[in-house]
């Protein structure tokens, strides 16, 4: 394992095309300010774009997953190569406060938010998806002989890995898998089920970023999703008005972002689903013949 500037934890994230490269880079200045010394490692298909950001591991990346999302375990994979712990946030969060120096962080996954897998795949509304993505779960969950009780939905715009006696190279390798099964299915997100799944398979203890601390629920990181209480609902309660304003200014922020040229709108809708359709091509030619999750992990 390298060491970079004698820490041993960093931030990860994943930025591809002109949108996230811009939250990226956004997220990385927060971190300049607020994690003052610890470094950003980003996967990115434009490494140039970083140039200026000291703080900043550039690494060029060509996205490798069908979906994208589940290319944010490359993150984890690259991160764990120099430090001993990393925390991953999407490359639309901004940073509240120090999140990497806010607690000692334990082996294992840490997740911002998680809860039962089991009670996630069942919703009370039940769709064509919902049913596919259950059936996929309890197979994935039948091979590697864990039962889906046990295992945790993580939430997984932000969560944390610390290497813990090389469970996590078994981690992410069982992550591979999954997500390689998915994806032949049709599924191209479930990032979240894959990591509860993977954690079980490989034995890594997830752990509640608050809970497992004994620690109270800190705001240290803004992600719209964390905040939907109040960006949709206008529900302030246990926030303070500082924080609800910086929340209302970082979201606002970020749909200005988000306001890209006309012809980069048009290049999107042109090339981002002709490349997951190359992609999705590729994986059933690479699987082709195979049924069940047994064939993904021979």
């Amino acid at each position: 394992m390298k060491n970079h500037n004698g820490n041993e934890i960093c931030y990860t994230t994943i930025a591809i095309g002109h949108e996230y490269n811009l939250h990226a880079r956004k997220l990385a200045e927060d971190i300049s300010h607020l994690s003052p010394n610890i470094s950003i490692v980003i996967l990115t298909d434009r490494p140039k774009f970083f140039i200026d950001n000291s703080n900043v591991i550039p690494i060029r990346h060509r996205v490798i997953s069908a979906g994208i999302f589940h290319d944010k375990l490359y993150c984890i994979e690259k991160s764990l190569e120099y430090f001993k712990c990393c925390i991953f946030l999407d490359a639309d969060c901004r940073l509240i406060s120090n999140m990497a120096c806010s607690r000692a962080w334990k082996p294992g996954l840490t997740a911002k938010t998680c809860w039962s897998l089991s009670k996630h795949i069942r919703p009370k509304k039940s769709s064509e998806l919902t049913i596919k993505t259950q059936r996929l779960t309890c197979e994935v969950a039948r091979e590697f002989g864990v039962s889906i009780d046990d295992c945790k939905f993580v939430y997984e715009a932000a969560f944390i890995v610390h290497a813990d006696n090389q469970k996590e190279i078994e981690f992410l390798r069982a992550w591979k898998q999954i997500r390689d099964f998915f994806e032949f299915n049709g599924i191209f997100d479930g990032e979240g089920v894959a990591m509860g799944l993977a954690a079980a398979k490989a034995s890594l203890n997830v752990h509640h970023y608050n809970s497992s601390y004994n620690s109270k629920d800190i705001k240290d990181v803004y992600k719209d999703k964390l905040f939907y209480r109040l960006l949709i609902h206008k529900d302030c309660k246990d926030l303070s008005d500082d924080l609800c304003k910086k929340i209302l200014e970082f979201d606002q922020q970020r749909k200005q972002r988000q306001h890209l040229a006309i012809w980069r709108k048009a290049s999107r809708k042109i090339v981002l689903p002709t490349m997951k359709r190359i992609r999705f091509s590729k994986l059933k030619t690479k699987n082709s013949g195979k049924q069940r999750f047994a064939n993904f992990i021979l």
